[in-house]
């Protein structure tokens, strides 16, 4: 994230970078946004959101899944995005 965030580089929005430029605490339930590398095909990246309101996540996991490298039609069948606890992480 600090790579995307960085003040010289500007990749990503600043409500999702934060005035840290890390996501930390950044996203709307109050979680944090990271950004990875996917060492099985290094043209792709995976994306964590934390924290996010159980009541919400399934639903927030399908409209991602649409998104995903995979193209899934939603994150039940979709090997290119997991949900664990209150994380979703998507590969994209």
């Amino acid at each position: 994230m600090s790579k995307v965030c960085s003040a010289t580089r500007n990749a990503v929005s600043s409500t999702i970078c934060g005035d840290t430029r890390d996501g930390v605490g950044t996203n709307e339930y109050g979680g944090n946004y990271t950004l990875t590398v996917d060492s099985a095909n290094m043209q792709r990246v995976k994306v964590g959101i934390t924290n996010i309101d159980t009541q919400y996540i399934d639903d927030l996991a399908d409209t991602l899944a649409k998104l995903s490298a995979g193209n899934c039609n939603s994150a039940a069948s979709c090997a290119t995005l997991a949900v664990a606890g209150n994380t979703i992480t998507v590969t994209l």
